[in-house]
């Protein structure tokens, strides 16, 4: 199952590919979690198929730094790294949406920028003096693929969800309002869609104001008490920096059950905005390049997109001598909480080292003064007060489906933790880690299980044995998605230098070295590397050119 944010990294590739006619994309548009989405994850077939969330955990050592088992070993001792791939699977994954039907608010950017086509970057160096249009060699704007969207979403939608169509540029308006799909007049709609021309500022805020308006002012007087999916879907190229308020939107509407998607259109698409505004549940962000991939995203994974199958999910990870060091493939950090629960016996084992000698020195002291056993009730008040265990948790919020490849492949879906020794790890033999899962059911049942994994940690110091492919992939993944982000984040800082530029080339041309041999694992790496190295060496060479 998938939690909101970036669903993909198409904005990214198309750069790599050489298909925008820009320069470097953000940094934004290369996240761990739209990377992991587009690759497949053989995680064995679902057991438990009665619960609505099932958990899969992974974990494996690996050299620290290296992206699997195919770097050079140091001459210095190895240090190693524990990872955990943890996959969180549905009995709803293949399946089709449920029975309940939709309110869905489609929301179209009419904008000025709307204009451009879509291979068009304003990122670009060598600059036109004006933004390309449509009537240039035939090739389409982003709001012709827009329209094409609203064409293609009733093939979708059933005879009892609702539909509403909005625009926005510097303000809003409803063209539809929200209505059962059998009861539109689909020929006026999709001429007075056609008939839209680009003009104007873009103002997203202005955008969701319409759609929490058309939804409102029709479940006012709505009749229907059973459950409906509610949800409004952006066609924008997001050109507007300015994300506080429509964050403030979104998070609100999120609370209420009204959730947002955003399809970012083009290759310009603003992903800094999208990764912003889409940390709230329920909300994601997908980018769209051409008409292949606009099929895949409104019709073909319609189901898999839009409609969230549970809709209040949390992780939680303790253990006794390791801390969660860092959580790659969701849109928000795993947070440092302090369990409200009292000390038991059986969660002994995770406890930290430190207190677990502080509990056998008093257990032994007591013995000694009183000749007897320190009772139960009074050792939990005691030991409760004394350490109240942390443990760190990952609010992953509503949960979409995953696709499912069939013989238990999956296609994204991996949550990457990098766990790190405590400073009492090497006075023990293995270490105890519990993985918690948390969620409130579709009936509205809360739902809370756990994982108990015992670790050997005499690989804190030898080398260790190759991680399953899973963890392979999600470490090379993880490793590709970070070498190429230093180069970005770097070009795109207003202090950058050239020396520090290259030193980022250089350790990408090393990864690619490196690993080539692991990239077989993940199709597709291979080419964006290559061609991401070409751009960087192009962006490096201009600059020199430049005199910067």
């Amino acid at each position: 199952m998938l939690p909101g944010g970036a669903r993909d990294a198409r904005r990214f590739r198309a750069a790599a590919q050489g298909r925008s006619l820009g320069g470097l994309p953000p940094p934004s548009s290369l996240t761990c979690q739209g990377v992991f989405s587009q690759h497949a994850f053989h995680v064995g077939c679902l057991e438990d198929k009665a619960s609505d969330i099932s958990l899969v955990a992974h974990w494996g050592w690996a050299e620290a730094g290296a992206a699997g088992s195919g770097a050079d070993a140091a001459s210095s001792p190895p240090s190693n790294e524990l990872w955990l791939g943890c996959f969180l699977r549905s009995r709803r994954e293949g399946a089709p949406r449920d029975a309940a039907p939709l309110d869905l608010v489609l929301v179209l950017d009419t904008s000025g920028s709307m204009n451009c086509t879509v291979e068009f970057s304003r990122n670009a160096r060598i600059r036109m003096p004006q933004p390309p249009a449509a009537d240039a060699g035939g090739q389409r704007t982003r709001l012709h693929l827009a329209k094409e969207a609203v064409r293609s979403v009733f093939r979708r939608l059933r005879e009892d969800d609702r539909l509403s169509v909005a625009t926005f540029a510097d303000f809003g308006r409803v063209l539809q309002p929200l209505e059962m799909v059998g009861r539109i007049d689909l020929q006026w709609l999709l001429a007075t869609v056609d008939a839209l021309l680009p003009m104007g500022g873009t103002t997203l805020a202005a955008g969701m104001a319409t759609a929490v308006q058309a939804a409102e002012l029709t479940q006012s007087r709505d009749v229907h008490t059973g459950r409906r999916h509610r949800r409004a879907v952006f066609l924008t190229d997001m050109e507007d920096a300015r994300a506080e308020e429509l964050e403030a939107m979104v998070a609100e509407q999120a609370r209420l059950g009204f959730c947002v998607s955003f399809v970012g259109v083009g290759i310009d698409f603003n992903s800094d905005v999208a990764e912003q505004v889409t940390r709230h549940p329920g909300a994601n962000y997908f980018c769209v390049t051409g008409t292949d991939e606009l099929q895949k995203v409104m019709v073909d994974h319609f189901d898999r997109n839009f409609f969230p199958t549970v809709p209040d999910v949390q992780v939680s990870f303790q253990s006794d001598v390791f801390d969660v060091a860092a959580v790659y493939g969701t849109p928000t950090e795993a947070k440092k909480e302090i369990m409200a629960a009292d000390w038991q016996p059986s969660l002994h084992h995770v406890y930290p080292i430190a207190f677990q000698k502080q509990v056998k020195e008093l257990l032994l002291c007591w013995r000694r003064r009183f000749h007897s056993r320190l009772p139960l009730s009074l050792a939990q008040r005691v030991l409760s007060c004394l350490a109240p265990p942390a443990r760190a948790v990952l609010h992953l919020g509503a949960l979409f489906p995953c696709r499912d490849l069939g013989d238990g492949t999956v296609e994204g879906g991996l949550i990457l933790v990098q766990m790190a020794p405590c400073k009492d790890a090497h006075t023990a033999a293995q270490g105890h880690i519990r993985i918690g899962l948390e969620y409130t059911g579709v009936e509205g049942r809360h739902v809370s299980t756990f994982q108990d994994h015992k670790v050997p940690l005499q690989a804190l110091g030898t080398l260790p044995p190759p991680p399953s492919i899973v963890l392979r992939q999600g470490i090379l993944l993880r490793h590709f998605v970070e070498v190429c982000r230093r180069y970005l984040i770097e070009a795109a800082s207003p202090r950058f230098t050239v020396a520090k530029l290259n030193e980022a080339l250089r350790d990408l041309e090393a990864f690619h070295k490196g690993y080539e041999a692991e990239l077989e694992f993940c199709p597709g790496v291979r080419e964006d590397l290559v061609g991401f190295c070409r751009l960087a060496h192009n962006h490096c060479e201009e600059l020199l050119w430049m005199g910067r």
